[in-house]
C-alpha cells in the first residue's frame, strides 16, 4: 500500500508534463493568444492589433502592397509585413484600427462584385474638438438641521 501512495502522484505528474511536451513537440502548444490564420479563412471583424500585417493579408487573402495601400502611410518603408497593427498608430498619424476595419470591409467588398483596381486611398474624415460646456451647480443647499448637534425629532 505504501507503495502505490508514492507512485500515483509520480504517475499523474509524469502524465501531464508527457502532454504539454508532446504537444510543444507536434506544434500544438499556443501560449501566446494568437490565433493560427489559414489563408483566405478571416473576416475584417477578425482583424486584431496583436495581428501583423502580412497575417492579415494572408487571412484576408489580398496582396500585402494593397493592404498597405488601405493602411496609407507617408512613408511606405516604415511599415514591414511582419509590423503589428497595435503600432500602426504609432507610425501611421491618423490610423484606428476600428476605421480601417471598414476601410477593409469596403474593398473586400468591391473586390468581391468583380472589381479588380489597385486601391487608393480615401483620406478619413478629421473631427475637430467642439467646446465642452462646464457644468454649473444651481442647487443651494438649505439647512434642515438646529444646529445643536442633535437631530430634531
Amino acid at each position: 500500500m505504501s507503495r502505490l501512495a508514492w507512485l500515483t502522484p509520480v504517475v499523474f505528474v509524469a502524465v501531464m508534463l508527457g502532454g504539454v511536451g508532446i504537444a510543444q513537440l507536434t506544434g500544438s502548444w499556443v501560449t501566446s493568444g494568437r490565433a493560427v490564420v489559414a489563408t483566405g479563412q478571416l473576416s475584417v471583424d477578425d482583424v486584431k492589433g496583436s495581428m501583423s500585417l502580412q497575417t492579415a493579408a494572408d487571412g484576408l487573402a489580398m496582396p500585402y502592397e494593397d493592404l498597405v495601400t488601405l493602411v496609407g502611410p507617408a512613408d511606405r518603408t516604415v511599415l514591414t509585413p511582419a509590423t503589428l497593427f497595435k503600432d500602426l498608430e504609432a507610425l501611421v498619424p491618423g490610423f484606428e484600427l476600428s476605421a480601417f476595419r471598414e476601410t477593409l470591409r469596403a474593398y473586400l467588398a468591391d473586390r468581391t462584385n468583380g472589381s479588380t483596381q489597385t486601391p487608393t486611398l480615401t483620406p478619413s474624415p478629421t473631427t475637430t474638438a467642439s467646446p465642452v460646456a462646464s457644468a454649473t451647480p444651481t442647487h443651494t443647499g438649505t439647512p434642515t438641521g438646529t444646529g445643536t448637534g442633535r437631530r430634531s425629532r
